[in-house]
């Protein structure tokens, strides 16, 4: 199969993105007779750094040197955000007037979600706010050769920053890889690199319901021509994950067996192919460690980072058919 040699010799990473702060609350059920409601006893709670500052954290641990930019409320919950950070990330977090967006998870006994709270509060960035991720931009574009967009589109980055931000990346030989809001247009992700939408990003982009994988792979190709987007790498579920560019399909499927936590699996995915460009320079190769990165999250409890050993690890015990 062809190798699709494709990198960057700056090995830098720029990461920008919506931002948030994960908590596990593992707790007891029970009910509460007086009150005729089921009541859940708290044992426990875990913090973890999610979305844009999770691919962050899934990067460093692979001994990538990462810059990370978003925003954080300026509150107890925003500082307790950067201490989860790995220490070798470069972080230039705002922190602004609204609060730190939290999603806390309620677990029963067995670890199983309950219940799902979002405690968040987003605004547009600032004049101030804005001139300071373009002046970082311009400070590190001679360091970075990838720029991750981790979009959540909630209210942050405008679609005319996100446009700005590829325009500028492409001209100065940088390769953007976005992990897509479904709640943006498609003209907003045009001339990026890397696509990694899942089928409920791209249904909602598409603003359509797929009957079958097939009308999706069709879709992303119908993107591929018409945004200019040069691949598409489509996360289905149990159907696996499909390499779409405008002249190939290629499928890995599902291998996952240990299914506990799929929080966070698309941050491992989008880290596992980044290091393997930068590592191994086949972006069909880094097709492969992309899916392997994301099946061992999720067979790790909660928001997952994967450590390079156990990547690499994996790697080598696949046998590929050459």
């Amino acid at each position: 199969m062809p190798g699709y040699k494709l990198h960057n010799e700056k090995k830098e990473v720029l990461i920008i993105g919506d931002i948030v702060l994960d908590c596990y609350i593992e707790s007891k059920r029970s009910y509460a007779s007086n009150e005729k409601i089921n009541k859940l006893m708290v044992r426990k709670k875990t913090y973890i750094a999610g979305n844009a500052a999770n691919v962050a954290n899934n990067l460093a641990r692979l001994d990538i040197t990462v810059h990370l930019y978003g925003l954080a409320g300026n509150d107890v919950l925003g500082n307790k955000l950067e201490t989860l950070l790995d220490p070798s990330i470069k972080s230039y977090i705002s922190k602004s007037n609204n609060r730190t967006p939290l999603k806390m998870r309620y677990l029963d006994e067995r670890k199983q979600a309950l219940l799902r709270v979002d405690d968040e509060e987003y605004a547009d960035l600032t004049t101030s706010e804005y001139q300071f991720l373009i002046s970082l931009f311009d400070k590190l574009q001679d360091r970075i050769g990838y720029l991750i967009i981790s979009d959540l589109n909630k209210g942050t980055f405008s679609d005319a920053i996100i446009k700005k931000l590829i325009n500028k990346a492409r001209k100065a030989n940088i390769l953007v890889l976005i992990d897509p809001s479904g709640s943006r247009p498609n003209s907003c992700y045009s001339n990026a690199d890397f696509l990694f939408p899942n089928i409920d990003e791209l249904e909602k982009l598409q603003n359509q319901k797929f009957n079958h994988v097939n009308e999706a792979i069709t879709i992303a190709r119908d993107i591929n021509r018409s945004y200019q987007i040069n691949y598409i790498l489509l996360k289905a579920d149990k159907f696996g994950s499909f390499f779409v560019n405008h002249n190939n399909i290629l499928h890995i499927p599902a291998s996952a067996k240990n299914v506990i936590c799929e929080v966070g699996a698309g941050d491992s995915y989008i880290a596992g192919f980044v290091y393997s460009l930068i590592t191994h320079r086949f972006v069909l190769k880094s097709f492969i460690f992309a899916n392997l990165s994301a099946a061992i999250s999720i067979s790790k409890d909660f928001t997952a980072v994967v450590e390079k050993e156990e990547l690499e690890t994996a790697y080598r015990s696949i046998k590929v058919d050459r």
